[in-house]
Order: structure tokens, then sequence, then C-alpha cells
């Protein structure tokens, strides 16, 4: 077993390394800074991580939320805090998808063994559904849990806390919301109170997430991710102050890691809460070195709003030095745009909004959407001078976005600017688009020329990937494609699947996704 350690301290660090040693691993990577750790992870695959809460560099939170982003099982490596802060200890306990133990120090060498080794049993023993985090198959999730609930009984909250993961990630929300509604059926479990209010949040019952959440909030005021989810529901039905409560509650009372922040500090500042934006900005820079143009963005923001002109300058200018790719660009543009917005300079803001909107254009599109990319494009749909560069950026927003709960953010943000009537006009013409070549690839297969109907039904995918419609009309096509023998089996059978688990992601409610759904199953004959 390959260890990884975080430790500043010498003498703690040798003396962590030896216990880690006769706990089992064989190898035990130390580092002493984070950024020493981040460079570790990029070259190697840990079995196990421990780390410090704090060190020189920023905190564990970041390095924490880079191994649970990974797209594959390594998402699950087990993952130790050591910490001196007791209220800490209770913060990242109670964290969604968090460190698998926390620790008070001073650690006795007996408590880490313990420890290390029931968070790597648990792990090896959730393993058959970690395999299946960077691409959930739900008939397959279903068989690996019922194989670990009866061979792992010990870990049946662990694996049902994952499985409803799983069921969110593949966009299967009407699965997940009876999934957590059976476990509090049979027991009060926090995580699952959060799990149901993402997932009423992701169908839109926004009503009900809310009355979730806010009872959660209210039992659990440390639970952090609670509040961030009620942050979003309040953001969602338009009303800032209630987001901006909910954000101040997480900057009081714990660190805030980056994607927290990219959240947080917007909201804050568009609700006038300086003080509370300010203070989370503190905690950024205290804790850890901004690695990113969208976090030097944010800095320049909040820089601004509380009046640090030179230093907002003087960071916009360090961000124009090393800018190159057309994403980052854009982020040095629009920072510009906020600084001089701010300043009053009508002119210079208007120049720079100009070229953060066509660097916009030109970049590859993040899926899911950064917070700033949609106040990018409002403030370009403000502009009567720039509404046609806008309406160019939101033509290849809706064109490229497949997350369909941060396509329902973008239209519900654009519909409370009062510019509800453009997303619906960019709908319908991409539409068309798309049903012109659906319609060709059905005039295809009326002549049994599948090849051709599959590659029309792509470029309508291609043209519109976030259209539910034609990932439906592509899985058909290439289960009718299996049907003729045109296509082998198996080719045909992933791509069909492949299909359906995107339609599902986009609009689990989607009318025939269930008959589809019933076609791809094994024991059903071809179509």
């Amino acid at each position: 077993m390959r260890a990884l350690l975080i430790e500043p301290h010498g003498t703690t660090r040798a003396l962590l390394q030896s216990v880690l040693s006769e706990s089992g691993c064989t190898a035990v990577e130390v580092t002493a800074t984070f950024a020493a750790a981040q460079s570790a992870l990029a070259n190697q695959k840990p079995d196990l991580i421990v780390s410090t809460w704090s060190g020189p560099d920023g905190n564990a939170l970041d390095l924490l939320e880079t191994v649970r982003s990974f797209p594959d099982a390594r998402a699950g490596t087990p993952f130790v805090v050591l910490t001196q802060e007791r209220q800490m200890q209770v913060i990242l306990s109670t964290a969604d998808l968090g460190p698998d133990a926390v620790l008070l120090q001073p650690v006795s060498s007996w408590q880490l063994q313990k420890r290390v080794h029931s968070v790597t049993a648990r792990y090896q023993a959730l393993l058959p559904l970690w395999r299946l985090w960077g691409d959930p198959e739900i008939e397959t999730a279903q068989n690996a849990l019922q194989t670990i609930l009866k061979a792992a009984p010990q870990f049946r909250n662990a694996a049902l806390r994952l499985y409803g993961h799983l069921l969110e990630r593949a966009g299967h929300w009407e699965a997940a919301l009876a999934h957590y509604d059976a476990i509090l059926a049979e027991h009060a479990k926090p995580w699952a109170s959060l799990g149901k209010a993402r997932t009423l949040l992701a169908l839109d019952r926004l009503d009900e997430a809310q009355a979730v959440v806010t009872a959660l909030t209210d039992a659990h005021p440390r639970f952090l991710d609670a509040w961030e989810v009620q942050a979003l529901i309040a953001e969602r039905l338009g009303d800032r102050e209630a987001a901006a409560a909910a954000f101040q509650q997480i900057v009081t009372q714990a660190s805030i890691n980056r994607v927290r922040l990219q959240h947080a500090l917007p909201i804050l500042l568009a609700a006038g809460d300086h003080e509370t934006a300010w203070r989370a900005l503190q905690r950024l820079q205290t804790h850890r070195i901004p690695r990113n143009a969208e976090d030097k963005m944010l800095i320049v923001e909040a820089m601004a709003e509380t009046g640090r002109w030179d230093e907002a300058k003087a960071l916009v200018a360090e961000l124009g030095k090393w800018t190159k790719s057309p994403l980052e660009l854009a982020i040095f543009h629009f920072a510009q745009f906020r600084l001089a917005h701010r300043q009053g300079l009508a002119e210079e803001a208007t120049d720079a909004l100009r070229l953060a909107l066509h660097y916009a254009c030109d970049s590859a599109i993040p899926d899911p959407l950064p917070e700033w990319f949609s106040r990018l494009l409002l403030a370009g749909l403000s502009d009567e001078t720039l509404r046609s560069d806008a309406l160019r950026l939101l033509k290849r927003l809706r064109e490229l976005l497949r997350d369909h709960t941060t396509r329902q953010h973008l239209a519900a943000q654009l519909r409370n600017a009062g510019y509800g009537q453009l997303w619906d006009d960019v709908e319908r013409q991409l539409a068309e688009s798309a049903k012109k070549l659906v319609l060709q690839g059905v005039s295809y297969a009326q002549t049994n020329d599948w090849p051709a109907a599959i590659q029309a039904m792509a470029k309508a995918v291609e043209t519109l990937p976030g259209s539910p419609a034609v990932h439906f009309n592509l899985a058909l096509a290439f289960l009718r494609a299996r049907a003729h023998g045109v296509i082998p089996a198996e080719v045909a059978q992933e791509q069909a699947k492949r299909a359906a688990r995107t339609l599902r992601r986009l609009d689990p409610n989607y009318p025939g996704l269930q008959k589809l759904e019933t076609l791809l199953a094994p024991q059903q004959e071809n179509p």
C-alpha cells in the first residue's frame, strides 16, 4: 500500500511516516507543503492520503477537492485529516464527500493505525461502486450495491451514500429521490436529507428543496454543505439576500475552498455584503495561493467592490502578463471590465467587455458553467452596443452546455434579468436546425441507409448537444442499425447506451426514455 503524507514539521513527519510504515504502507511519500502534494498526485496514485489540516501554503481543503474531483475510482482514495481544532473536526466530519476520517492531534500511534486500517478496508469494500464513478452504469451499480451489502454489511451506510451520489451523477433524479426517501423513512440521516435537497433542486422542485435543507441547517448548523445548497436554492429563487446569508454561515465557520469561493463571492458582492466578501477573500489569501485566473478575477472583484483600487489594478496587471488561452484572456478582460465599471470609466469598461465576450466565444466553454461566465453574458446583454456579441455567446452556450442543471440555472438567471425571450429564441433556432438533421436521418433510415442516418443524427447532437430529443433519436438509430446487422452488435449497443445515459442526465422525465431503457436491457430482443 502506497501512502502520501503531508506534514510541515520534520519531527512529526518522521513519526507519522514510521507509524504508516508499521500500518502496512510499503511506500510513504512525504511532503511538507500542499503544492508538493498536488504535484505528487499528478505523478502517482496513492492508496492512502494522510494530511495535516493546515500548512505554510494552505489547508487540506483544496487537496481534498482535487482528489474527489478525479474522474475515476481515485476519487474515493482514503483521506485522513489531522487537526488541532475541535470545531474543525466537527465541520470536516460532517462534510459531504469529505475526509474519510478526522483525528485530533496529538494522535497516538494505535489511533492512527486503527483508523488507517478502517478507512482502507471501507474503500476496498466499496471499490465496485467507486470504479463506476467516471461513467455510472446504474444497472451495474445496483448489482455492485447488493454485492457490497451482502459481503460487507458493516459498510451499509457508506455504500448507500455512495450509490446515491452515483444516481445523481448519472442524472437518475427520480431514482435518487426514491433512494433518499427510503433511507430517511428508516432513519434521519443528515447526508440523505442533503442528497434529497440536491435532487429536488435538480428536479426544479425548489420549495420542497428549501423546506428540506432549512430543516437540515436548523438541526445541524455546522453542516456547511447544507448551507451551500441552501444558498444555491435561494439564488435560483432570485433571493440574493438569503443566498448571501447562507454563505455568511460558511465564511464565519470555516476556511473556504476554491469552489465555494467561486459560488460565494459574486453572491455576497451582489447583495452588498462587502464585509463578509472581504473576509472570505482574506481566508483564501491566508490559506492558499490563488492557482488560476478565475481565482485572481474573483479577488479583483472583491478588491474593486471594497475600494482597494491600487491592489486591484496591480493584480489585473499581473493577470495580463501570463494569460494565454482564450478562456484566460476572457477572464482577464472581464476583470478589467469589472474594475473599470466600478470606477465609472464607461468607455474603458465597454472596450474591455467587448474583448471579454470575443474571447469567451472562442474559448472552450466550461461545463458546468462558472458563475462569472453568466455574469459576463448578462453584462453584455445589458449593453445595447454589445448585444450582438452577447447573443453570439448565448447561442454558443446553449449549443454546448450538456449539464441539465447548469442550463436550468442559466435560463433562470436570464429570466430573472428580463432576457427570457432571448433564451427562448435561441432555443427555437437551434431546435429547428437539429430538427432538420433529425428528419434527414429519418429519411435515410426509411431507405435502410443506417450509416447515413447515424451520421445525420450525430450531426444533430453536435448542433444541439443539450437537446434530449436528438440523443433519443441517435440511440434509436443505433438500435435499429444493430437490428439490421449493419453495425457490430456490441458497438451499436454501447453507443445506444451512451446516448441513453446522456438523455437521462439531460431530462430524466423525457417521454420514451423508459421504453428506450427497456430496449437496452439485456433480456430484450432486438427492436
